[in-house]
């Protein structure tokens, strides 16, 4: 199984999207298997995980992508390249992949208003380091919150800022949440560096 680093763009903040709010995430990656080490951004400059990424031993990064906050210094972008170049597997939430080579359209959805067609995930696979050695595979997700404990609980509250009432489909059909953490087992399998062959996600 994989030593994974879950970590946010954004400091320790009880009122933000900060690592306490992916706590079921990271449970159900550690059910699975994985080893994992839950993280914030160090305030300051360059992170001093994240900048030092290709180092450390670690096979996965999940990155959660919050608004706010000074996001990744070019350090740290860089020290992630590299990690990807040596062939770890990066999931990245709040991103966009569109036009990119080698990606895949995992799931669309549509918006109810305009509806415009969107990509809630997408894959990258088969891209060549500048060695021309495979690179780690990703997954781009639209958004954090399918990943936060307040979409698969709502019992564990929003930040305060949060102006819209709560959900209910899950509370009404929890084979929803189910089909989720199938979802977050199955991208983690994919993103193993020795997943080589083909998981269905």
């Amino acid at each position: 199984m994989s030593r994974i680093l879950l970590q946010t763009t954004i400091c320790a903040h009880p009122q933000d999207w900060d690592i306490s709010r992916f706590s079921m995430l990271a449970d159900e990656l550690r059910a699975a298997g994985h080893e994992v080490v839950a993280r914030n951004r160090v305030d300051g400059d360059d992170d001093p995980v994240l900048s030092h990424l290709d180092q450390l031993g670690y096979d996965q990064l999940w990155l959660m992508a919050v608004d706010v906050g000074n996001g990744l210094t070019a350090a740290d972008a860089a020290a992630i390249t590299r990690f990807r170049s040596a062939g770890g597997g990066v999931l990245t939430a709040r991103v966009s992949a569109d036009g990119v080579p080698n990606a895949t359209v995992l799931a669309q959805g549509k918006s109810a208003t305009t509806g415009r067609v969107f990509n809630l995930a997408v894959l990258l696979d088969g891209e060549r380091a500048p060695d021309g050695s495979p690179m780690g595979r990703a997954v781009a997700q639209s958004t954090f919150h399918h990943f936060a404990d307040y979409n698969w609980d709502i019992g564990c509250g929003a930040t305060s800022f949060v102006a819209e009432p709560p959900g209910s489909q899950i509370k009404a059909d929890p084979s929803r949440l189910e089909a989720f953490k199938d979802y977050v087992r199955n991208v983690a399998e994919w993103l193993h560096p020795a997943a080589r062959l083909a998981v269905a996600v």
